[in-house]
């Protein structure tokens, strides 16, 4: 039998050594877990700085601005589609982004915001690149083609993914229910005024058009309406008046 001072001794010098080498274990584990940390944080950074932290409901690809506004100081929400960035709404503006007054064009007074103003398809091409805000143009045919091939991938017709879920009807106010604006493009039956100054397209009791301006072709114009489940291209009488879409310059 050992003495009891001995065998408090070992027991005493045991339990010092364990002490000791948890704290090593406890020390490393933490260094450990600082470096995993520090190398997260670093990650995070630096995710951060590629994709920046975007508010909801804004395109990541259009950047981090939610809204454009034109040199009358009307506000347009921005929205991605495919690989451009459109405004969602049709434009109203009725100066040029020089600062000159636009001489023809139609405001629709009880709903401007939602329909826009039409405009005369008669504007020479250098007047038609003056009316989208600085760095926003007109959309063109290619802009179009990448819109309508969008709004194709979606259920319901691409029609359906393009028209805003206001304002559209069957025919004498029975509203569409195979409306989705899956793509938020918005469209809204703003018609379009004729050469004799009146304004078709609008009404529920009738069929409904939105008519807008087509860059890049002669006298051009895409219509999406309440009975076709198409875009149409067409061309048509340059005293028409019809509403314009921007997008945002490459």
């Amino acid at each position: 039998m050992y003495p009891i001072e001995i065998i408090l001794y070992i027991c005493e010098n045991f339990k010092s050594q364990i002490m000791k080498n948890l704290s090593k274990v406890i020390i490393l584990s933490s260094a450990i877990a600082l470096s995993s940390c520090s190398a997260s944080s670093d990650a995070i950074e630096e995710d951060l700085v590629q994709n920046p932290s975007i508010p909801i409901n804004v395109p990541t690809g259009c950047g981090s601005t939610a809204t454009v506004s034109d040199i009358d100081g009307n506000v347009y929400p921005i929205v991605e589609i495919g690989d451009r960035c459109w405004m969602q709404q049709n434009l109203r503006t009725t100066t040029y982004n020089d600062g000159m007054p636009i001489e023809a064009y139609e405001v629709h007074s009880d709903v401007n915001v939602a329909y826009g103003n039409l405009y005369r398809r008669d504007m020479t091409d250098n007047n038609f690149a003056k009316l989208c805000p600085s760095g926003w143009r007109i959309a063109n045919q290619s802009d179009w083609e990448s819109l309508i091939a969008t709004a194709s991938s979606f259920e319901n017709g691409l029609n359906n993914a393009l028209k805003s879920s206001e304002f559209w009807y069957n025919n004498y106010y029975d509203p569409n229910p195979n409306i989705t604006n899956a793509t938020g493009f918005s469209a809204t039956p703003n018609g379009f005024k004729n050469a004799q100054s009146v304004i078709f397209g609008r009404s529920p009791s009738d069929f409904q058009y939105a008519y807008f301006l087509r860059m890049g072709v002669i006298n051009g114009a895409y219509a999406i309406s309440s009975h076709s489940p198409y875009v149409s291209n067409q061309v048509i009488n340059p005293e028409w008046m019809v509403a314009c879409r921007c997008v945002r310059e490459d």
